[in-house]
């Protein structure tokens, strides 16, 4: 399963390469969605930028299919997006 793509029909882009500042670096979005997902890293290393910049560029997608625990309220700008359900002071799913 190829999910870092640059030839899929609906890429999220989610920044540049390091190693070629000039190369996009493409999530295929209808793929990405279809799996479980991790996103790991060491303190300020940008995993809640990661996660908010796949969300909002995944609103674009025709269907997709996602739960945010947002425990300490990083992802609230993400409120305002369209396609996005809220639920606030949830005690069970």
């Amino acid at each position: 399963m190829n999910i870092i793509s640059s030839n899929s029909k609906n890429p999220l882009k989610i920044g540049k390469y390091t190693i070629s500042e000039e190369s996009d670096a493409n999530l295929d979005g209808n793929k990405f969605f279809q799996r479980h997902a991790v996103i790991v890293g060491g303190t300020g290393s940008g995993k809640s930028w990661t996660v908010a910049n796949i969300l909002e560029k995944a609103t674009n997608l025709k269907s997709i299919n996602s739960i945010v625990f947002d425990l300490h309220g990083e992802y609230k700008p993400l409120q305002n997006l369209p396609k996005y359900n809220i639920v606030k002071n949830c005690r069970t799913i």
